[in-house]
């Protein structure tokens, strides 16, 4: 009997091992041995490439300048011009509004009507003081009116150096009509309209 337990026990492996060949060879897949290194991952390669990426954020949030600067005006009028769309980048002293200048154009111009006046005044005044200064030496006049000329020869000098600061002023108010931007930067919402 112990011959015919050899004889099985033979044949049983050699069937095993011939089962074992063609079941590796129908999955194609060989068993893992223990120990031994795992199977590699496969993974995906690419060359890498050198550009530009657009940013973009989307969020929800109140975004704030950095700085902000108002713009008013110093003078009152309508609102003729504006020199700009909202939201358009600007530099520093581009022009942003125009108020109505015809006011202060006809306040300049009287102005400058009212110097002109008040010089030949004080031309003629100071003629006068020069021929009366002669007519004092020779006592065809009293020293009083000579003293009355050359007082109102003085009087008109003041009104002339007043009537030139007036003129400044207009001019100053004539300026005020033309509003320019102080910064360079991006104009904010539009609350002034023309009209």
């Amino acid at each position: 009997m112990g011959r015919y337990l050899w004889i099985t026990l033979i044949l049983v492996l050699v069937a095993g091992f011939i089962g074992y060949k063609q079941i590796s060879a129908v999955t194609g897949k060989k068993p893992e041995r223990r120990g031994g290194a795992r199977r590699a991952v496969p993974v995906l390669v690419a060359q890498a490439v050198q550009k530009s990426i657009p940013v973009q954020l989307r969020a929800v949030g109140t975004v704030e300048a950095f700085s902000t600067v108002s713009v008013r005006t110093q003078v009152t009028g309508g609102l003729t011009r504006v020199h700009f769309k909202e939201g358009q980048d600007v530099k520093k002293g581009d022009l942003l509004f125009t108020i109505d200048p015809r006011p202060f154009e006809a306040a300049l111009k009287q102005a400058e009507a009212n110097l002109a006046r008040d010089m030949a005044q004080l031309e003629n005044a100071r003629q006068q003081a020069r021929r009366y200064g002669e007519l004092v030496k020779k006592q065809y006049v009293s020293q009083e009116q000579y003293d009355q000329i050359r007082t109102n020869a003085g009087a008109l000098e003041a009104i002339v150096e007043a009537d030139r600061a007036a003129v400044e002023s207009a001019k100053v108010q004539l300026g005020y009509c033309y509003l320019y931007s102080p910064v360079t930067g991006r104009t904010g919402s539009l609350l002034a309209h023309e009209g």
